[in-house]
Protein backbone atom coordinates (compact mmCIF):
# COMPACT_ATOMS: atom_id res chain seq x y z
CA UNK A 1 0.00 0.00 0.00
CA UNK A 2 1.49 3.33 -1.05
CA UNK A 3 1.22 6.60 0.91
CA UNK A 4 -1.83 7.86 -1.00
CA UNK A 5 -3.69 4.58 -0.46
CA UNK A 6 -2.77 4.58 3.23
CA UNK A 7 -4.04 8.15 3.61
CA UNK A 8 -7.28 7.29 1.81
CA UNK A 9 -7.76 4.37 4.19
CA UNK A 10 -7.24 6.65 7.19
CA UNK A 11 -9.89 9.04 5.87
CA UNK A 12 -12.34 6.19 5.27
CA UNK A 13 -11.76 4.89 8.79
CA UNK A 14 -12.36 8.39 10.19
CA UNK A 15 -15.67 8.67 8.31
CA UNK A 16 -16.73 5.18 9.40
CA UNK A 17 -15.93 5.83 13.07
CA UNK A 18 -17.51 9.25 13.48
CA UNK A 19 -21.02 9.55 14.96
CA UNK A 20 -22.08 12.34 12.59
CA UNK A 21 -24.10 11.46 9.54
CA UNK A 22 -25.03 13.23 6.34
CA UNK A 23 -28.65 13.12 5.21
CA UNK A 24 -29.23 12.88 1.50
CA UNK A 25 -31.94 14.09 -0.81
CA UNK A 26 -32.16 11.59 -3.64
CA UNK A 27 -33.24 12.58 -7.13
CA UNK A 28 -34.59 15.94 -5.95
CA UNK A 29 -37.28 14.30 -3.84
CA UNK A 30 -37.96 17.59 -2.06
CA UNK A 31 -36.92 16.36 1.38
CA UNK A 32 -37.03 19.22 3.89
CA UNK A 33 -34.49 18.72 6.65
CA UNK A 34 -35.63 21.80 8.58
CA UNK A 35 -33.55 24.31 10.50
CA UNK A 36 -30.22 23.67 12.16
CA UNK A 37 -28.67 22.02 9.12
CA UNK A 38 -25.80 22.90 6.85
CA UNK A 39 -26.57 22.19 3.20
CA UNK A 40 -23.44 21.00 1.42
CA UNK A 41 -23.02 20.99 -2.37
CA UNK A 42 -20.18 19.47 -4.37
CA UNK A 43 -19.87 20.68 -7.99
CA UNK A 44 -17.39 19.45 -10.61
CA UNK A 45 -16.87 22.41 -12.93
CA UNK A 46 -15.27 20.23 -15.62
CA UNK A 47 -18.31 17.99 -16.11
CA UNK A 48 -21.20 19.88 -14.48
CA UNK A 49 -21.88 16.92 -12.16
CA UNK A 50 -23.12 17.95 -8.72
CA UNK A 51 -24.56 16.38 -5.59
CA UNK A 52 -25.77 17.68 -2.24
CA UNK A 53 -26.69 16.65 1.29
CA UNK A 54 -27.54 18.13 4.69
CA UNK A 55 -25.77 17.66 8.00
CA UNK A 56 -26.70 19.06 11.38
CA UNK A 57 -24.65 22.00 12.60
CA UNK A 58 -23.73 20.08 15.75
CA UNK A 59 -22.54 17.08 13.74
CA UNK A 60 -20.48 19.24 11.39
CA UNK A 61 -18.74 20.87 14.35
CA UNK A 62 -18.09 17.38 15.75
CA UNK A 63 -16.68 16.32 12.39
CA UNK A 64 -14.24 19.26 12.56
CA UNK A 65 -13.10 18.12 16.00
CA UNK A 66 -12.80 14.51 14.83
CA UNK A 67 -10.62 15.61 11.92
CA UNK A 68 -8.40 17.70 14.18
CA UNK A 69 -7.95 14.79 16.60
CA UNK A 70 -7.12 12.42 13.73
CA UNK A 71 -3.95 14.28 12.79
CA UNK A 72 -5.00 14.33 9.13
CA UNK A 73 -4.21 17.76 7.71
CA UNK A 74 -6.47 19.97 5.62
CA UNK A 75 -4.09 19.61 2.67
CA UNK A 76 -4.30 15.82 2.97
CA UNK A 77 -8.11 15.93 2.99
CA UNK A 78 -8.01 18.19 -0.10
CA UNK A 79 -5.68 15.70 -1.80
CA UNK A 80 -8.08 12.83 -1.13
CA UNK A 81 -11.15 14.86 -2.12
CA UNK A 82 -9.53 15.88 -5.40
CA UNK A 83 -8.45 12.30 -6.01
CA UNK A 84 -11.89 10.74 -5.64
CA UNK A 85 -13.52 13.46 -7.76
CA UNK A 86 -10.90 13.01 -10.49
CA UNK A 87 -11.30 9.24 -10.36
CA UNK A 88 -15.05 9.54 -10.86
CA UNK A 89 -14.91 11.47 -14.14
CA UNK A 90 -14.95 8.43 -16.40
CA UNK A 91 -17.18 6.27 -14.25
CA UNK A 92 -20.84 6.04 -13.36
CA UNK A 93 -21.17 7.59 -9.91
CA UNK A 94 -23.32 5.44 -7.63
CA UNK A 95 -25.32 6.77 -4.70
CA UNK A 96 -22.77 5.18 -2.38
CA UNK A 97 -19.93 6.95 -4.23
CA UNK A 98 -21.72 10.30 -4.04
CA UNK A 99 -22.26 9.91 -0.30
CA UNK A 100 -18.55 9.15 0.18
CA UNK A 101 -17.54 12.19 -1.87
CA UNK A 102 -19.84 14.41 0.18
CA UNK A 103 -18.53 13.02 3.47
CA UNK A 104 -14.95 13.77 2.41
CA UNK A 105 -16.02 17.19 1.14
CA UNK A 106 -17.72 17.96 4.48
CA UNK A 107 -14.47 17.16 6.30
CA UNK A 108 -12.51 19.33 3.88
CA UNK A 109 -14.92 22.25 4.32
CA UNK A 110 -14.37 22.28 8.10
CA UNK A 111 -10.77 23.36 7.50
CA UNK A 112 -11.61 26.31 5.25
CA UNK A 113 -11.77 30.00 6.09
CA UNK A 114 -15.37 29.91 4.86
CA UNK A 115 -16.29 27.42 7.60
CA UNK A 116 -14.45 29.44 10.26
CA UNK A 117 -16.27 32.60 9.21
CA UNK A 118 -19.64 30.85 9.38
CA UNK A 119 -18.79 29.55 12.86
CA UNK A 120 -17.72 33.03 14.00
CA UNK A 121 -20.98 34.51 12.68
CA UNK A 122 -23.13 31.68 14.07
CA UNK A 123 -24.25 31.04 10.50
CA UNK A 124 -23.50 27.36 9.93
CA UNK A 125 -27.17 26.79 9.11
CA UNK A 126 -26.36 27.95 5.60
CA UNK A 127 -25.64 26.56 2.14
CA UNK A 128 -21.96 25.74 1.61
CA UNK A 129 -20.51 24.93 -1.80
CA UNK A 130 -17.31 23.16 -2.80
CA UNK A 131 -16.40 23.77 -6.44
CA UNK A 132 -13.86 21.40 -7.98
CA UNK A 133 -11.64 22.79 -10.73
CA UNK A 134 -9.49 20.66 -13.02
CA UNK A 135 -6.74 22.71 -14.63
CA UNK A 136 -5.08 22.52 -18.03
CA UNK A 137 -1.96 21.16 -16.32
CA UNK A 138 -3.96 18.31 -14.74
CA UNK A 139 -3.96 19.60 -11.19
CA UNK A 140 -7.16 20.01 -9.20
CA UNK A 141 -8.36 22.78 -6.93
CA UNK A 142 -11.26 22.95 -4.49
CA UNK A 143 -12.90 26.30 -3.86
CA UNK A 144 -15.49 26.97 -1.11
CA UNK A 145 -18.20 29.59 -0.85
CA UNK A 146 -21.36 30.02 1.21
CA UNK A 147 -24.87 31.44 0.80
CA UNK A 148 -26.44 32.46 4.12
CA UNK A 149 -29.77 33.88 3.00
CA UNK A 150 -31.33 31.18 0.83
CA UNK A 151 -33.60 29.57 3.45
CA UNK A 152 -33.83 25.90 4.40
CA UNK A 153 -34.67 24.31 1.05
CA UNK A 154 -31.95 22.98 -1.21
CA UNK A 155 -31.11 24.97 -4.31
CA UNK A 156 -32.82 23.41 -7.34
CA UNK A 157 -30.39 21.89 -9.86
CA UNK A 158 -30.72 24.83 -12.24
CA UNK A 159 -29.88 27.32 -9.50
CA UNK A 160 -26.85 25.26 -8.43
CA UNK A 161 -25.57 25.64 -11.99
CA UNK A 162 -26.37 29.37 -11.93
CA UNK A 163 -24.36 29.81 -8.72
CA UNK A 164 -21.52 27.83 -10.29
CA UNK A 165 -21.50 30.06 -13.37
CA UNK A 166 -21.25 33.14 -11.14
CA UNK A 167 -18.33 31.69 -9.19
CA UNK A 168 -16.53 30.50 -12.32
CA UNK A 169 -16.91 33.94 -13.92
CA UNK A 170 -15.32 35.49 -10.81
CA UNK A 171 -12.46 32.99 -10.65
CA UNK A 172 -11.31 32.27 -14.19
CA UNK A 173 -8.75 34.76 -15.46
CA UNK A 174 -8.97 36.87 -12.30
CA UNK A 175 -5.44 37.64 -11.17
CA UNK A 176 -6.66 39.56 -8.11
CA UNK A 177 -7.76 36.45 -6.15
CA UNK A 178 -5.86 33.46 -4.82
CA UNK A 179 -8.05 31.01 -6.73
CA UNK A 180 -7.75 33.02 -9.94
CA UNK A 181 -3.97 33.21 -9.61
CA UNK A 182 -3.75 29.46 -9.01
CA UNK A 183 -5.82 28.74 -12.12
CA UNK A 184 -3.75 31.12 -14.24
CA UNK A 185 -0.48 29.52 -13.09
CA UNK A 186 -1.90 26.11 -14.04
CA UNK A 187 -2.84 27.26 -17.54
CA UNK A 188 -6.53 27.83 -16.85
CA UNK A 189 -9.47 25.60 -15.98
CA UNK A 190 -11.07 22.81 -18.00
CA UNK A 191 -14.74 23.79 -17.90
CA UNK A 192 -17.98 22.17 -18.94
CA UNK A 193 -19.60 24.07 -21.85
CA UNK A 194 -22.40 25.29 -19.55
CA UNK A 195 -19.85 27.24 -17.49
CA UNK A 196 -18.00 28.92 -20.38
Amino acid sequence: MNEAQALFQRVIELIDCTPWDLQYEHENDGTDFGDGKTRIYLVDTQTGWHVHAAVSVADLKEAAQDLERSGITHDEIAFIANGVIHGSKNETVTTEDAELYLSITALWLTGTATFQQLVANDALGSHVFAFSYTTQSGTMLLRPTAAVDHGVNFYPAGEVLDVTRQIVSMDVGNASTHVGQSLIRAGGALLAPIFK
